[in-house]
């Protein structure tokens, strides 16, 4: 087994790769992102780019359509509760990442 360390985890991507963190709007072409999660479960995601940093979990991008769908549905009103996103995760990759950000923040919920 190569032992961690020895491993590279971090990788420079192109910042329309790391859709999330709304560092495209801020004018970096590039970002210092991990390259994939350890813990799929539990790992966040550290980015640094040349205008800003951030983090969310690895599978918010997975979020993005459903929260585009739900503003559509309700004339681009900003998302209150996370429950109100419940009706539009279609797929189970959608809805398992939807319980998981509502499992891990209880305190947005109404």
């Amino acid at each position: 087994m190569i032992p961690y360390w020895n491993v590279i985890v971090y990788s420079i991507l192109p910042a329309t790769d790391v859709t999330n963190m709304g560092l495209t709007r801020r004018g970096s072409d590039w970002l210092i992102a991990e390259k994939a999660p350890v813990d799929v479960d539990y790992d966040t995601r550290f980015v640094i780019g040349a205008n800003g940093y951030g983090r969310s979990d690895f599978d918010a991008d997975v979020l993005i359509p459903v929260v585009r769908a739900f503003q559509t549905a309700n004339n681009g009103q900003q998302l209150g509760d996370p429950s109100q996103l419940l009706p539009h995760a279609r797929t189970p990759e959608q809805q398992r990442a939807l319980e998981k950000w509502m499992q891990r923040l209880p305190g947005l919920q109404k």
